[in-house]
């Protein structure tokens, strides 16, 4: 599942429960982007682990990995189905926002429901809710119907007044999302 469009590698430090109860960190990082499934990143560790005759996995440590998908001893195989969607860095973040907002579970819902779900309310990434407003505005006004004192409009009471009181959210990376 080699893929280039990663700017983020998601890996995971495995040792195991018998190594780290007497007392040895032993294990290695391991880029889960190199297993087509669940099921070769297992085979993989096993063999990682052949010292012990049938080893306790542990996950000690973790990066670019969303707290959702993983435990000590757990990774979800959703993950692998995330890491198919192939999005960018700056998609992941939004998406892993937008759960959260959002209050989806990942272990309730399949990833094609979420990713669409996801794209219905993802509007764009924006300086500021002003920012998003006053892009709003220019977009669905005609030209020749521009408010002409444009320049004293309160954007941020707008974004405040409508969009937020609407159920409209801005987290602090920039992402806007629409209510459902």
């Amino acid at each position: 599942m080699t893929n280039s469009l990663y700017n983020w590698v998601p890996r995971i430090y495995v040792g195991t429960y018998e190594k780290y109860n007497n007392g040895s960190l032993k294990g290695k990082w391991v880029d889960l982007t190199k297993y087509d499934t669940i099921e070769d990143f297992y085979t993989y560790c096993s063999e990682l682990h052949k010292d012990e005759p049938d080893p306790e996995l542990m996950f000690q440590d973790f990066e670019n990995i969303p707290d959702q998908f993983i435990d000590e001893s757990w990774i979800s195989e959703k993950f692998w189905d995330l890491m198919e969607l192939q999005l960018s860095e700056d998609e992941q973040t939004a998406f892993f926002e937008w759960l959260e907002i959002s209050g989806y579970d990942l272990k309730d819902n399949e990833m094609d429901y979420l990713c669409e779900k996801f794209q219905e309310s993802h509007i764009g990434n924006y300086e500021s809710g002003k920012d998003y407003a006053m892009s709003a505005y220019y977009e669905e006004t005609p030209e020749d119907q521009e408010f002409r004192f444009i320049n004293y409009i309160d954007w941020d009471w707008v974004w405040s007044g409508e969009y937020r009181a609407a159920g409209w959210h801005i987290t602090e990376n920039g992402n806007v999302f629409s209510p459902e």
